[in-house]
């Protein structure tokens, strides 16, 4: 559906490929069916891998075909993009007002349960 099952943020100068191992820690204990998870290309690298073993999950990197010229459609990187343009009509969430990472957290949680009860009307 592409509702985020959790929300972290973080500083801006930690990489996708360090901040997964937040992101995902102990996620099985509350979402025992998650098994796969499909990411971008800023999250290969040995941490990820490590992460996924720890955390048991399949993580399939969505990326360029090699050689690849010019726009395509990538498979499964269009539920991420569509989740971003969910928070668009936020105003709040186009630039980072705030101090503290969980208010950053708590907006973009706000939008999407907006989002959820729109889509239950």
């Amino acid at each position: 559906m592409g509702l985020p099952i959790r929300i972290v943020v973080h500083d801006a100068d930690v990489q996708d490929r360090d901040g997964i191992a937040i992101l995902l820690k102990n996620v099985r204990q509350r979402y025992r069916r998650l098994k796969h998870l499909w990411v971008d290309g800023g999250y290969r690298g040995p941490r990820v891998q490590e992460t996924a073993m720890r955390e048991k999950l399949r993580i399939e990197v969505v990326e360029k075909k090699e050689g690849q010229k010019g726009f395509a459609v990538l498979p499964r990187r269009w539920v991420v993009e569509r989740s971003f343009a969910w928070l668009q009509p936020a105003r709040r969430l186009d630039k980072d007002h705030e101090i503290l990472h969980a208010t950053g957290a708590t907006w973009i949680a706000m939008r999407f349960v907006k989002i959820i009860t729109n889509r239950t009307k």
